[in-house]
């Protein structure tokens, strides 16, 4: 039966018992009876709350899960990289433990898969707070937007950076595994983007990719931590990006790099200098792993013209140019968007 298996589902998971238990109920809330060809698994890195007691609940219920513990917590990149070879459907969408799917994503995700021959699938998603879940969980997969049909390059141009939101992206793993007789999905522990060498290489293994670009799943904000942000964000995805597609897209390390300050990185910073606004230095940041942000922006982006013209203002101890920064940002933000991200 495993042959047979169309779409793998892989969550996972430590110590976040409440957060799965709400995403499993999102999950299963419109499919059962329980499809022949959907696997879902969990690959939980040694919790110690009550995510086994919150598994066996949903099992007793009907969704027939697969529950791998490990025998000691071997950090959250290895927990992550482990998934790809613990799936055997053709596709493997990945989710993160504190994601919340729309009623009927699922359903059509599957469908999906079933119909269509594609290298990723891109979800989009829309951000929720803390006890915002009942609500998300209550929205409709919008079934009235089509999936757009992408090349790879478009694809990477239009995701960019979010592409390392593994929860928003369903590769097609038996292309990835065809790309090398001994793939090795746990190449780039270490980087806290270990997901991104099958990511990129599902992008360039086919030629066409799909894009939901209406959400279609609910991503818990400000849920992230044990990193640091720009030394990830900044250094690691640039090298990776240079190392997985410079070949294909000569550009893509710059491309991403504009992409990871305008659209991830500067929301952070602006954040966290509201927050010191209001007497809170650094409270913001916290959730990060210290780092020299100043340094480690120098290190990462140089002398990118976007980095000198608009993020670089971004550390500046002067409100108003850290506000004119942040405006100029968010312009610069709608404009990209408008035109398919050309200004990468």
């Amino acid at each position: 039966m495993l042959n047979h298996i169309t779409l793998s589902i892989v969550i996972p998971t430590y110590n976040r018992a409440e957060f799965l238990r709400t995403l499993l109920h999102s999950i299963a809330q419109d499919m059962l009876p329980w499809p022949h060809d959907l696997e879902l698994i969990i690959s939980d890195n040694a919790s110690t709350d009550t995510t086994a007691e919150v598994v066996a609940h949903f099992c007793e219920a009907g969704v027939p899960i697969h529950y791998r513990i490990n025998e000691t917590n071997i950090g959250g990149d290895a927990n992550i990289s482990g998934c790809f070879n613990l799936a055997n459907g053709k596709y493997l969408w990945v989710i993160g433990d504190d994601e919340v799917m729309y009623r009927g994503t699922v359903t059509e995700v599957l469908k999906l898969c079933r119909s269509e021959d594609f290298g990723l699938l891109h979800l989009t998603s829309a951000v929720f707070g803390i006890g915002d879940q009942a609500k998300v969980i209550s929205s409709q997969y919008p079934t009235q937007v089509a999936p757009r049909i992408l090349t790879g390059y478009e694809m990477f141009r239009r995701a960019n950076v979010f592409l390392t939101f593994i929860s928003a992206n369903v590769v097609n793993r038996h292309a990835v595994l065809a790309t090398q007789k001994r793939f090795d999905p746990g190449a780039e522990r270490g980087s806290h983007l270990s997901q991104m060498k099958w990511i990129f290489t599902a992008v360039f293994a086919t030629k066409r990719h799909l894009l939901i670009d209406s959400p279609a799943f609910g991503a818990l904000g400000g849920n992230t931590s044990g990193y640091k942000l720009i030394e990830v964000f900044g250094i690691n995805l640039g090298q990776l990006t240079h190392k997985y597609c410079s070949q294909s897209i000569p550009r893509a390390r710059a491309i991403m790099a504009r992409a990871a300050m305008s659209r991830v990185l500067a929301g952070e910073l602006w954040s966290a200098h509201k927050v010191a606004k209001h007497g809170a230095p650094e409270k913001k940041m916290n959730q990060f792993n210290s780092e020299d942000l100043l340094a480690t922006s120098r290190i990462a982006f140089g002398r990118d013209w976007f980095y000198l013209l608009l993020f670089r203002p971004l550390f500046s101890k002067r409100t108003l140019v850290v506000d004119s920064a942040w405006f100029l940002i968010r312009v610069f933000n709608r404009i990209n968007r408008s035109v398919n991200y050309r200004l990468l």
